[in-house]
């Protein structure tokens, strides 16, 4: 087994992922290479934003 797929096993899918940046072409290819693993991606500009929303989340 090479190392690539023991790291590609070691992560499960359907993992819910949030990235938070200000560069859009970071954030879209995390959200592509997630979507290719079956994550659920949420993405957000600005760390006050997201703060908010993950307090939304646990309300």
């Amino acid at each position: 087994m090479t190392l690539s797929t023991e790291i590609t096993q070691q992560f499960s899918t359907g993992l819910r992922v949030f990235v938070v940046g200000h560069d859009t072409d970071i954030l879209n290819f995390i959200r592509n290479k997630c979507a290719q693993r079956n994550y659920e991606v949420a993405t957000c500009f600005t760390a006050s934003l997201a703060r908010n929303l993950l307090k939304e989340a646990n309300d």
